[in-house]
């Protein structure tokens, strides 16, 4: 192609640009995009259709943003008030005035306290709201936990939802609900400890609900003298998906013939031995329409079994019906800790395929000290590239020698998209790292730390090491003057916010001196005479 037939991101016709806007995060299109050329900033200031998540921005960028954005042309957004950006959903409220928002399709809120949902119903335009889904703040009141069920229940009823997920939640809370006999909900999350008989009361309401996932299925008291009243199936289910199942397999299947239109299911089954012949003949009865299952069987050495049940137990899974008619072809893990059987996507002699390559989130627990070769065996089992979450456990984890602090910070290193580290913290046991041994192996693309800590000074030694850290959480054992930390903050973090908890402490940190210049020049680069919304 020649130099003349070339077309650059900037003379794409304005479509094709929304096209492409619509398939990126908000912060890139903001960030980067914005500042290419007058042509596209002109156009990023028109777009419509922003999907927001604040989930884990640094505090800075979320005030630029707020200020530069048009409520009006936000489509789907996310607050979180998680330790990496503790307090954001309260300031973001304090930025905006009431229906603002008249376009706002999905929300997505975490870690919300009773008083902020109360003032997020207020403030959003909930009409047009079609997506909903949050998780609650950890500790809570009798009078908190009314609030917001009360909130809850309002804006189930006055809206026109399509999905809903609730999250963290307790089942006496979800009991007190209000649900509409005409709901338009069409997709639900519960992550909730729930029986069958309680989501079989909640499916009579939903009468339009498509696809149900549960976040853990469990016997509250027997199903099997409660279900069989339920002679009316509810066939507007199509999809389930359970978490965790540690109902009898009774019950289960119980529960399960009465969705017999499901076309997709996925089961994460705990000590219990399910035989593939009695699960075949189940589907084959009960479930003549489905074609998409995924389970996963996990039986600990807890339960009775030896390796005989086990070889047993696969043979029933190589029938025809498994490997020719549906082509589900089941593999498993043997261990003196625990069996795992589970079906693989695809089955091909001629290639060496890697399964769980692509994942985001990894946790690796310090038993023992680790062998030799340990980044070897990880890297084989995973793709460090797409890692964005690291999650070191164990009681070892801060017993670890110089050798072994070496390769972390190596292994780190090659996580090229790590942005969250979190280094687990164990209050009985004493820690033998120091803030130079935290700091030296933390790369500049880590974003968010977590990790303990002996003493204040130590807290400030960290802040002034990492200064490209946009939020961080100390976990410590009753370290005296920690009130000093908020001081300290004030002057060399400007802005930070926190949250102190019993033995641990959440900073969204503000800007450093060096970054107030950087942060200045970024202004500059932004005119002001741009048509923009300014919500301060």
């Amino acid at each position: 192609m020649s130099s003349a037939q070339r077309v650059t991101l900037e003379a794409l016709p304005v479509e094709i640009l929304h096209s492409i806007f619509y398939h990126i995060d908000g912060q890139t299109i903001f960030s980067s995009l914005r500042n290419m050329c007058r042509r596209l900033r002109a156009i990023i200031n028109k777009y419509d259709r922003w999907t927001i998540d604040f989930q884990r921005i640094a505090k800075p960028d979320f005030h630029l943003f707020c200020r530069y954005i048009n409520p009006e042309n936000i489509i789907s957004l996310t607050l979180s008030d998680d330790h990496d950006t503790s307090g954001q959903i309260e300031i973001f409220l304090s930025l905006f005035k009431a229906h603002q928002f008249t376009r706002l399709q999905s929300v997505t809120l975490i870690k919300v306290s009773a008083y902020d949902l109360e003032a997020i119903f207020r403030t959003f335009k909930t009409t047009s709201l079609k997506s909903f889904s949050f998780t609650v703040e950890k500790h809570k009141t009798l009078h908190k936990e009314t609030m917001r069920m009360k909130v809850l229940s309002m804006i189930i009823t006055e809206t026109n939802l399509v999905k809903l997920e609730l999250l963290e939640f307790q089942w006496h809370e979800l009991d007190k609900m209000i649900w509409p006999k005409q709901s338009t909900i069409q997709h639900l999350k519960i992550q909730a400890p729930v029986t069958p008989v309680e989501i079989c009361t909640i499916l009579v309401c939903l009468s339009h609900l498509r696809t149900l996932i549960i976040g853990e299925l469990y016997d509250g008291f027997n199903a099997q003298k409660s279900l069989p009243y339920r002679s009316t199936p509810f066939r507007q289910v199509i999809s389930l998906a359970i978490e965790k199942m540690t109902l009898d397999i009774d019950d289960l299947e119980l529960f399960l013939s009465l969705l017999p239109t499901l076309t997709h299911m996925r089961l994460m089954i705990y000590e219990k031995l399910v035989d593939g012949n009695r699960l075949k003949n189940f589907i084959q009865t009960n479930l003549p329409l489905l074609n998409n299952f995924e389970f996963f069987l996990c039986i600990t050495r807890y339960v009775s079994h030896d390796l005989s049940d086990i070889q047993s137990l696969i043979t029933s899974y190589q029938t025809p019906f498994w490997l020719e008619q549906n082509k589900w072809f089941v593999t498993c893990e043997y261990s003196t800790d625990a069996n795992k059987l589970y079906p693989i996507p695809f089955c091909n002699e001629t290639t060496n395929r890697r399964l769980c390559r692509k994942v985001k989130k990894l946790e690796i627990n310090f038993k023992d000290n680790l062998p030799s070769n340990w980044i070897l065996t990880v890297s084989t089992l995973v793709d460090l590239s797409t890692i964005v979450q690291i999650k070191f456990t164990g009681q070892t984890v801060y017993k670890t020698r110089r050798n072994i602090r070496a390769s972390i910070a190596y292994f780190l290193q090659r996580t090229s998209s790590l942005i969250s580290l979190s280094i687990n913290y164990d209050s009985h046991m004493y820690n033998f790292w120091t803030a130079d041994n935290i700091c030296c192996m933390i790369p500049s693309h880590v974003k968010h730390l977590t990790t303990s800590i002996k003493h204040v000074d130590e807290m400030k030694l960290v802040l002034k090491r990492l200064p490209y850290l946009s939020s961080i959480t100390f976990h410590f054992y009753c370290p005296s003057n920690i009130d000093a930390i908020f001081g300290w903050l004030v002057k060399y973090r400007g802005g930070s916010k926190c949250k102190r908890e019993k033995s641990s402490i959440s900073i969204w940190l503000g800007k450093g001196i060096i970054q107030s210049k950087e942060y200045e020049h970024v202004n500059k680069k932004i005119k002001l005479s741009d048509n923009h919304h300014d919500a301060s």
